[in-house]
C-alpha cells in the first residue's frame, strides 16, 4: 500500500492554488496515486486535470 497519510496531503497543497480545488473532486485512492507517482507540481497538477477532465477511476488512473 501506499505510504502517504492525510497529512502529507495537506502540506502538499495547501499552498497551491491551482491543485487545492481540484484534490476535493477526486477520491482518496486516486489522490495517493497522484501525490505518490507524479515527480513535480507541474506534474501532479497535468494529472489531476486528466484525472478529474476523463473522470478517472482507480483502475483508470496512470499511476496503477
Amino acid at each position: 500500500m501506499l505510504d502517504i497519510n492525510f497529512n502529507q496531503i495537506y502540506s502538499t497543497y495547501k499552498d497551491d492554488e491551482i491543485a487545492t480545488p481540484l484534490v476535493t473532486q477526486l477520491s482518496w485512492t486516486n489522490n495517493l496515486l497522484i501525490l505518490s507517482g507524479a515527480k513535480t507540481k507541474e506534474e501532479r497538477h497535468f494529472y489531476l486535470q486528466l484525472s478529474i477532465k476523463n473522470n478517472y477511476s482507480k483502475r483508470d488512473e496512470v499511476f496503477n
